[in-house]
């Protein structure tokens, strides 16, 4: 299995299969030009003619192609909807697959690096349409993150180059702790994996 490309754009994500312009077989030779008129026609045209430039042009810019990733807020809908931060028993916050252990073990002291240690598991589920551990059905989730180790990128997919597959490796080590700490040391070991 080849890495997974991100697509940033879709210059024409609607092609029109049919060459054929003009589907009806048996056109009005004197339909009406205008059937509804708008009563109330915009004064004030677009004063952009082309709002939609070249998608050509617009690639051969010599700036890279940036991929953004978000966090959506989890801690801070907690907060607006009047709960306390505290964990309620049996309650969890997040996906399971993209959890870190420390998340699961210390929610309430959990730090930035499990957001980390979650964009790592994103990338490796890019890379390989699979998630960190095996999580076979049946079986408790919570108990593999607890348990289970991370299989190994190039365990999944050896065609995941060996310099990003080291990065992604480390960035998924949470046992004792997470060993890559901060979204700008996983930045840079990215950048300098390329």
């Amino acid at each position: 299995m080849k890495p997974a490309n991100i697509l940033l754009s879709d210059p024409d994500p609607d092609p029109d299969p049919d060459p054929d312009p003009d589907p009806d077989p048996d056109p009005d030779p004197d339909p009406d030009p205008d059937p509804d008129p708008d009563p109330d026609p915009d004064p004030d045209p677009d004063p952009d003619p082309d709002p939609d430039p070249d998608p050509e042009a617009a690639s051969s810019t010599s700036a890279p192609p940036e991929v953004k990733l978000a966090d959506f807020g989890l801690a801070k809908a907690f907060q607006q909807a009047g709960l306390s931060g505290h964990t309620r028993t049996g309650a969890l916050g997040g996906t399971i697959p993209f959890t870190a252990r420390a998340q699961l073990v210390d929610f309430k002291y959990a730090g930035p690096e499990v957001d980390v240690w979650a964009a790592a598991a994103c990338l490796y589920w890019m890379l390989t349409g699979t998630t960190p551990r095996d999580f076979p059905p049946g079986r408790d989730p919570v108990a593999i993150t607890l348990r289970e180790p991370v299989v190994r990128i190039r365990d999944r997919d050896p065609s995941v180059p060996r310099r990003l597959a080291g990065v992604i490796d480390a960035a998924l080590v949470d046992t004792p702790r997470i060993a890559i700490r901060s979204a700008r040391e996983l930045a840079d070991a990215l950048r300098a994996a390329r």
